[in-house]
């Protein structure tokens, strides 16, 4: 512990008013609070020698076991400033390599001074792992007009490097990172609707807790009982009156909002060919590259290592190379448009990606190439369905939601073949080429619109929605407050839930997808993915 600590240049130089805490406040630290490092070294050394009792002439041979590991431990806390802090850990697992057979300084000292050697130079990595964690909270309860809302960031790097069999160590080492990224935000809206005196009096007294109001004062003419006439003050109320107060209350019934964002993504690439030096990365060569070791999630990765000579050429190399990437999307308002009644929103959007294929040396070609790429995921999003939700069936096996998405196949269909070059003509049903009833993409939309009550022509073809609709949950507790209710009950709520989501539990990519032609079970073109249920 290095007992570091945060300095603040412009606090005896700045006055403390309230416009001037954020130049007042300004901090930082010159070096880590902290920094520690630990080495656990294990060495196990045995040897067995066996007799033959049949034949004690017979020469057994003498079996050793040997394990001799340096585990090694990094670990650096540097809170920069205040709101923004930086954690790194790194672990290193190596193996000090001892030569065959017994070692005995008097017998073989050229054994002794190989495993001396080898231990001195830390031994051979085998494993290594380092997490570097990034927190920062904005400073917006610094700026008056701004200290209604709370946000932050967090950012989270991995990497991580395994080596190579020693049978197979030209097939390469594996290496891997990940990145974690979110940000968070909050908005506490009475607070912000308490910056106006008049709006903080009605929030005081609908939270229970009245507050003495300002009021003015003004002199007038009165009797003092004995016939002469004498000035007093008359009090008059500057607050809100009952509509006014009502209509108040209803444009303040947003009261909080929140939202969270995260995104984490991650590669795995095998067939690395050099070992990390210093945090993970050999800086020689710059591989894999410092923005590799702390999480960036490049798509052309792997082309990038093969052409700067990273990879093994090794055409048996077949560990599959994959990238994953999870983005979620949360947020939730509260709305009290009067006492006692209240209504939760929660938006949620989620969407899974993942890509893999093993990308290895082919000798006939002489390029690295990827053998078997397929892209996998998951979608789930809010949608509205309250046009249609409680609509009746027409007969026993249909609806006018169902008989409206049979209709809506014709309009998506043109709306897709117009976008589509490759589309040209017609199909005897009249559908456009390539684009039939049967499409899965038209299907998909027509489906959306039909239930969602929207008209084909304004249905978004995009089959991942960007915008969710809330679920929505109203709470009405005012029965409460009747007395004939307190007789039999001291709570009651009457509560509402609505919620519907668009969920797609698996797409992936065709393996024997063709651009240029359709389909020979329906006549199709190929989707850019293939999604068996909504």
């Amino acid at each position: 512990n290095t007992g570091a600590k945060s300095i603040e240049p412009f606090k005896k130089i700045v006055k403390p008013k309230k416009w001037l805490a954020l130049v007042r406040d300004f901090n930082f630290t010159p070096y880590p609070q902290s920094f520690s490092l630990r080495a656990d070294v294990d060495r196990y050394y045995s040897r067995l020698i066996n007799r033959n009792n049949d034949n004690p002439n017979t020469i057994v041979p003498i079996l050793y076991d040997k394990n001799f590991t340096m585990n090694r431990v990094y670990d650096v806390r540097w809170d920069l400033t205040k709101s923004l802090k930086i954690d790194y850990q790194a672990t290193t697992n190596a193996r000090i390599d001892e030569p065959v057979g017994r070692i005995d300084k008097n017998e073989d000292p050229s054994k002794v001074d190989t495993i001396q050697s080898n231990f001195i130079n830390l031994g051979r990595t085998t494993n290594y792992t380092q997490i570097t964690n990034v927190n920062y909270t904005l400073p917006l309860n610094k700026i008056p007009v701004l200290d209604w809302v709370t946000a932050s960031a967090r950012y989270t790097a991995n990497y991580g490097w395994v080596t190579a069999p020693p049978a197979t160590k030209s097939l390469g080492n594996t290496i891997q990172n990940s990145q974690n990224y979110s940000y968070t935000g909050q908005f506490n809206m009475v607070n912000l609707y308490n910056k106006i005196p008049a709006l903080r009096r009605i929030n005081q007294n609908q939270t229970g807790k009245p507050q003495p109001q300002k009021q003015d004062e003004s002199e007038e003419e009165g009797d003092d009982g004995k016939g002469n006439k004498k000035k007093k003050k008359k009090k008059q109320n500057n607050s809100l009156n009952g509509f006014g107060t009502t209509l108040a209350r209803t444009l303040m019934m947003l009261r909080n909002a929140s939202f969270t964002y995260t995104a984490t993504k991650g590669t795995t690439l095998p067939g690395f060919q050099h070992t990390p030096l210093y945090m993970g990365n050999d800086a020689e060569r710059n591989a894999p590259g410092w923005d590799f070791v702390f999480g960036s999630q490049d798509p052309e990765i792997r082309y990038r290592m093969a052409r700067e000579g990273f990879l093994s050429t090794n055409p048996q190399q077949n560990s599959i190379f994959t990238q994953t990437s999870r983005k979620d999307f949360s947020g939730s308002a509260t709305l009290e448009p009067f006492k006692d009644f209240r209504v939760e929103l929660r938006f949620a959007r989620n969407h899974t990606q993942n890509v893999q294929s093993i990308f290895r040396f082919d000798d006939t070609t002489g390029q690295f190439q990827d053998f078997g790429f397929q892209e996998t995921g998951s979608f789930q999003i809010g949608i509205s369905t309250l046009r249609t939700a409680l609509e009746k069936k027409e007969v026993s096996t249909s609806s006018k939601s169902f008989t409206q998405f049979l209709n809506n196949r014709f309009v998506i269909a043109q709306r897709f073949a117009a976008e589509d070059p490759r589309s040209v003509g017609a199909t005897q049903s009249g559908f456009p080429k390539g684009y039939n009833d049967k499409n899965q993409d038209v299907l998909i939309s027509s489906f959306l619109a039909a239930y969602t009550g929207k008209n084909a022509q304004d249905q978004k073809l995009d089959l991942f929605p960007r915008m969710p609709f809330p679920s929505i949950r109203i709470n009405y507790n005012g029965l409460s407050r009747l007395k004939s209710v307190q007789k039999y009950a001291s709570s009651v709520t009457l509560s509402s839930f609505y919620s519907s989501t668009y969920n797609v539990p698996q797409y992936m990519t065709i393996l024997s997808r063709n651009d240029t032609a359709v389909s020979a079970l329906d006549s199709n073109f190929f989707p850019q993915y293939e999604i068996r249920s909504v």
